[in-house]
């Protein structure tokens, strides 16, 4: 099939799902349909090609991948950006172009990767720094962490083990190291809401509480500070409720 030729782009993954074939060019996506006597190029994507063959990723339910303007999943009928839900941006344009080139220290995101971690239905995206931002299809949020892949001078493209754990084999010590699905113990969490506006932008609104549950398996003191845009931080309280 003929998709585009002479086009100044080359061809860097070709991938697989739902009877289409989905060519990877270094700024477009070519979709080709294969289910018929013909094959045929079905749709055009501008904009989301993407620089590396390990950018792109497998999952269950499609083909996730990356580049400078976003994250996305084609899902057998359509492509769809991960960094927007309902219309609303997640995280804006800024923030991932500066954590996907960590700054201007990988400008073409070549140390910059992704991996699918089935057991928890999440794709997972690391800088050079070594930061990942975590996204989780079940809630369809995301989850940033800072250094949370360790390497001595380099490592090689994520995989997928016979159990189907996520792993990679650091560079110089040739050590195996898998991707713990399971809580770790922290000094600190952060979660970022997007702006709550109950719906109605445009009406004044005085928020008095707000309750963080969380569960332990153990008597914790936790600790919760907080910033916010209210106009009114002296009577704002945040209680907290902790299950055992």
């Amino acid at each position: 099939v003929d998709v585009a030729i002479r086009d100044g782009e080359n061809i860097v993954k070709l991938e697989a799902y739902a009877d289409r074939i989905l060519q990877f060019k270094q700024h477009s996506l070519y979709v080709i349909n294969v289910s018929e006597n013909i094959d045929f190029l079905e749709d055009t994507y501008r904009n989301k090609g993407c620089a590396f063959d390990y950018h792109v990723t497998k999952t269950d339910i499609g083909i996730a991948w990356f580049n400078d303007h976003g994250v996305y999943l084609y899902d057998g009928k359509s492509v769809n950006d991960l960094l927007e839900k309902e219309g609303m941006r997640l995280i804006n344009e800024d923030d991932w172009s500066t954590f996907i080139k960590d700054g201007t220290d990988d400008t073409d995101m070549s140390s910059a990767m992704i991996g699918y971690i089935p057991k928890k239905k999440q794709i997972l995206i690391k800088n050079e720094n070594n930061d990942v931002y975590i996204y989780d299809f079940v809630l369809r949020a995301w989850t940033t962490g800072i250094g949370r892949i360790t390497e001595s001078t380099a490592m090689t493209n994520f995989a997928l083990d016979a159990d189907q754990n996520l792993f990679y084999i650091d560079n110089t010590t040739t050590v195996r190291k898998t991707w713990q699905t399971s809580s770790q113990s922290s000094t600190g969490f952060e979660y970022r809401t997007p702006d709550i506006d109950f719906g109605e932008p445009g009406v004044r609104k005085k928020v008095y509480r707000v309750y963080v549950t969380y569960k332990s398996g153990a008597t914790t003191n936790v600790q919760v500070d907080y910033e916010s845009r209210c106009n009114n931080l002296a009577s704002c309280r945040i209680k907290t409720r902790c299950f055992i």
